[in-house]
């Protein structure tokens, strides 16, 4: 195994580094020199396949990070380089627990989106609580109404939403940032629990759950452009595994808060990436000119009028087709009409010649009968 042009014990402290009040400047510009010897050092030395995972503790610019990793590695598979941002959502359990008076255990962990390291949002709205529900059957019976208050019927389980348990808690984040400042403060260090929590169930299911459709955490990938965020932005965003690469879950419901939006989130990480000049494996579109941009606009908008047309194109071939299916049927229904009616006319004709040859025949043996008549009478006389 050939080793890296560093020791363990630096690539430990890079990864972990903190912004300890530092300004955003130099901490960015101190973590983009250190990532880019990591990016040097896999782009010499690792495989392929090789999959990192920036775990950084504390203020760490883990998405920025993979930005200067992906962009120094051009070997790497952009997919296969994630940051954790899930223990930020484990972080927050607790309080939901203590607030909402229900137990950890039944609390899944809220969505994290944003550019981790800058800015983010944990939507508390979204964290699924596992309930019991009893489902009913019927009315309850005399018999049981006596021995008991409790109406018979099964339980089953529930995943719900948080909402419904939060609605009159407007200061939960000032909750959560107060609890953690509090622990850390206890601590004289950042969490590390949260964060190995984090990383080691990232691993459990990327490593050992492939078979598994149903994986939904957050995590830092590459945007494809899914929640209207911009294509190639390293991103915190709730992502499930798809042939053994985390992408973005299109299905999961986007945050309740009205006063935060995603692309708003996305604003800043642009610019402070156009500034360092990162994003050009994942053609960010932060790093195009203007007139670019304004191409791409328009060609956008070209695209989106020629889908209309061609959907405009199908909608009336396919009403063609259909009035030409509706005329051939009521063709081929009047043709069958006018067939019966013929038929009905032809038995009515045939009737009727039936009932005139009864009627001549009986005319006949009515003759008949008066000339015998007749002539029995005059030989009487």
């Amino acid at each position: 195994m050939r080793s890296f042009p560093f020791s363990f014990q630096s690539l430990i402290q890079v990864v972990t580094c903190c912004r300890n009040g530092q300004a955003l400047s130099p901490w960015l510009k101190y973590n983009y020199i250190k990532m880019r010897k990591i990016g040097g050092a896999l782009r010499e030395r690792a495989p392929d396949k090789c999959r990192v995972i920036l775990a950084g503790v504390g203020d760490a610019p883990s998405c920025f990070n993979a930005h200067v990793i992906v962009d120094n590695a051009p070997n790497l598979k952009i997919r296969n380089v994630v940051a954790v941002t899930a223990d930020l959502a484990l972080q927050t359990i607790g309080t939901l627990a203590s607030v909402t008076r229900t137990s950890r255990a039944t609390i899944g962990q809220p969505p994290v989106w944003g550019f981790v390291g800058l800015n983010k949002m944990v939507d508390f709205n979204y964290a699924y609580h596992v309930t019991d529900v009893f489902r009913l059957k019927g009315g309850p019976t005399k018999e049981y109404s006596r021995s008991s208050t409790l109406q018979p019927g099964t339980q089953t389980v529930e995943l719900r939403n948080m909402t419904y348990l939060l609605d009159h808690e407007p200061s939960l984040h000032r909750k959560v940032t107060e609890k953690k400042l509090q622990i850390e403060g206890l601590l004289q260090r950042s969490l590390y629990l949260p964060k190995v929590r984090a990383t080691v169930d990232l691993l459990t299911h990327w490593l050992c759950d492939k078979e598994r459709s149903n994986i939904c955490l957050s995590l830092g990938v590459s945007s494809n452009g899914t929640f209207g965020l911009p294509r190639g932005l390293y991103f915190s965003q709730p992502v499930t595994l798809v042939d053994g690469f985390w992408k973005p879950f299109s299905d999961f419901p986007l945050p309740l808060d009205p006063h935060c939006r995603l692309v708003d989130l996305a604003v800043m990480p642009m610019h402070i990436l156009k500034q360092f000049g990162l994003g050009n494996r994942c053609k960010g579109m932060w790093l195009m000119s203007e007139a670019r941009r304004k191409d791409m606009r328009e060609q956008k908008e070209k695209q989106h009028v020629e889908n209309l047309r061609r959907m405009r194109t199908q909608l009336e071939e396919s009403w063609k087709i259909m009035m030409r299916n509706v005329m051939m049927e009521q063709g081929t229904m009047a043709r069958n009409t006018a067939d019966k009616v013929e038929e009905l006319r032809e038995v009515l004709r045939e009737e009727e010649q039936r009932l005139k040859r009864e009627n001549i025949i009986k005319i006949k043996i009515a003759r008949k009968l008066g000339e015998k008549a007749l002539s029995v009478l005059e030989k009487e006389e």
